[in-house]
């Protein structure tokens, strides 16, 4: 039992980091092949605590979007598991002087190889 655990949180910081670097080369074509038909994108911004995205297509889309307004001011740090099926990347975002604006992280739920979810988490310097 122990075995099959580690195997698993194993996997869980490949895809995490799959992911990950997926992301920060903007590799949409990628990102696709690692989305479930069902999955779900919880972002840090809009109207609510968040805006939801559903589905392989909108979340796809919600990517592309973040990815175009990404600039050099975010940076990311190391991919962690949390569980058998869960993956926690750390980002920051800093101003022209190099300060913390925001740190955050993105926390992925997979099922099998696929991501059923992209959450958000942010801190804001006020």
């Amino acid at each position: 039992m122990v075995e099959s655990n580690r195997s698993r949180i194993s996997t869980a910081l490949v895809l995490g980091t799959v992911f990950r670097d997926a992301w920060v080369s903007g590799d949409l074509g990628r990102l696709a092949t690692m989305l479930a038909p069902d999955c779900l994108y919880s972002t840090t911004s809009g109207p609510k605590p968040g805006t939801e995205y559903r589905g392989r297509p909108a979340v796809l889309a919600a990517f592309a979007e973040r990815l175009r307004d990404q600039d050099d001011h975010t940076r990311f740090g190391p991919v962690n598991a949390a569980g058998d099926d869960i993956a926690l990347i750390e980002w920051s975002v800093y101003d022209d002087a190099g300060d913390v604006l925001a740190r955050g992280c993105d926390l992925l739920e997979f099922r099998g190889d696929q991501i059923v979810r992209k959450d958000a988490f942010r801190k804001v310097r006020i």
